[in-house]
């Protein structure tokens, strides 16, 4: 829907006539007044299962950015491919909405890089997904007790690998990213957090899904040696987990699934770890590489305003909810007849 509507110089006219003829569009809208009249009324909606009956992709409703947007055959990949690169948070986000330093400046330090003019749809989709992450990240965080200067340098392990390794996102789940990039940049730091403590505290947090920590799809073993002759060799036991499943799960097979923890031993660290070593404290005086900027935290409101229906609406509703609802048998009035008698 978005690429309809993405150059600019449309009259009024000639936008209203090609809207109206593309057929993607009318899918699209056909699908949102579905899904607004069964909410509105209360009805059960499977939004999945619409977007298989009118033959959408979830990437066409760029809010969609949990991995229904990031499956194999998603539109998404086409759109990467001719960008080049997932974009940056600092090519989507605007300047004056990014995380500063004590000092004042960005994290990346100097002056940031201000959004491309325009609005594609997958510079929409980046920005919804580096707002989400940073909330998330910035709650997971806090649960976990770490730092700003920590988080800061998480964020950006997880733009790096949403950026620079995207193929790791394939048929995968942000969440699964933000995880492994929490515990191996605190591997990297000495701060020793077990991954079973992210994984705890992230089910505690009111999005989590269990599936992502138990339902993590392996690469094959053709991708594996061509990580590995990517990346000069194979894992190195400094970045593997101490609770690593290998001693305990055969070798995986293409499409396999398995935990989060052997995703991370099998698949992140094989492309995460040159970038990961870039942080090491080391003795000669070298500086890690500086913390990209992150989205900062957005205002939420105590309470959501109420948000009121038309008359005609609420009518429709009501009536649709009424002949929803199982309709109750009146119980009948049974007429209890005395008989008089007549004074003697």
């Amino acid at each position: 829907m978005l690429s309809s509507l993405e150059t600019e110089t449309f009259v009024p006219l000639v936008l209203s006539q090609s809207l109206l003829e593309n057929d993607l569009v009318q899918r699209c809208l056909a699908a949102c007044c579905l899904e607004v009249a069964t909410c509105s009324t209360r009805l059960p909606s499977d939004f999945p299962a619409l977007l298989r009956v009118f033959r959408l992709a979830p990437y066409h409703f760029w809010r969609v950015v949990e991995s229904v947007a990031w499956t194999g055959d998603s539109a998404l990949w086409e759109d990467v491919r001719a960008e080049g690169r997932l974009p940056t948070c600092q090519q989507v986000v605007p300047p004056s909405r990014l995380e500063v330093n004590a000092d004042g400046n960005p994290p990346g330090g100097g002056a940031a890089r201000a959004p491309p003019r325009g609005s594609k749809p997958l510079h929409l989709f980046a920005r919804k997904v580096y707002s989400l992450m940073g909330r998330r990240l910035r709650e997971l965080c806090s649960a976990l007790r770490i730092g700003d200067e920590l988080r800061l340098q998480i964020w950006t392990c997880l733009e790096h690998a949403l950026v620079h390794c995207t193929a790791l996102m394939r048929d995968r789940h942000l969440d699964q990213m933000m995880m492994c990039s929490i515990y191996i940049m605190a591997k990297i730091t000495k701060k020793e957090i077990p991954f079973k403590d992210i994984m705890k505290c992230y089910k505690s947090q009111p999005h989590a899904d269990k599936g992502v920590c138990k339902n993590v799809l392996i690469s094959g073993d053709e991708d594996k040696s061509q990580t590995e002759n990517h990346n000069g060799g194979g894992h190195s036991s400094e970045f593997l987990t101490p609770n690593t499943p290998s001693a305990r799960y055969p070798v995986p097979s293409p499409q396999q699934r398995s935990d989060l923890i052997h995703f991370y031993n099998h698949d992140y660290t094989a492309k995460m770890r040159d970038f990961a070593t870039l942080f090491v404290p080391a003795s000669g005086g070298d500086t890690p590489p500086p913390p990209v900027p992150v989205p900062p935290a957005e205002a939420v409101p105590a309470q959501a305003p109420a948000v009121r229906q038309p008359p005609r609406l609420r009518d429709v509703a009501d009536r649709a909810r009424d002949a929803a609802a199982p309709r109750r048998r009146r119980p009948e009035l049974r007429l209890q007849l005395h008989s008089i008698r007549a004074p003697a």
